[in-house]
């Protein structure tokens, strides 16, 4: 249904949420919107909330093209996935795979355990 975010630059961070059904062409513009925001950078730091996910028909071949052509994020981004449902670790994990770095994106249940592995403070 929707792509939310909010972009802390004081943090060097972006807040992004996901939530019902989201597509993959809904994913592509706003990695667009992102590029397009004079406070972003791609350096920055992202929290991705997956926890209201209901499903997405993100095929393997878009994430993929998605993590190699379209991601806006530096591969020195560091991503804290939010995931509450199979689903949603599925989905997260898949892309961090793609990603290529297991060690910049991590999964999460919980904000404050996010916040944490990224150095925010409470």
């Amino acid at each position: 249904m929707s792509i939310h975010c909010f972009i802390d630059r004081s943090h060097s961070i972006v807040f992004t949420t996901l939530c019902g059904a989201v597509s993959f062409a809904q994913i592509e513009r706003h990695a667009k919107r992102l590029v397009s925001n004079p406070n972003f950078e791609p350096t920055f730091s992202q929290i991705i909330d997956l926890r209201e996910l209901s499903k997405s028909d993100v095929a393997f071949h878009q994430l993929n093209q998605f993590a190699k052509d379209c991601d806006p994020f530096s591969e020195a981004s560091r991503r804290a996935l939010l995931t509450s449902t199979d689903f949603a670790f599925g989905m997260a994990r898949m892309y961090q795979g793609l990603r290529g770095d297991p060690d910049n994106c991590m999964f999460f249940r919980d904000m404050t355990s996010a916040r944490r592995w990224l150095g925010l403070d409470h």
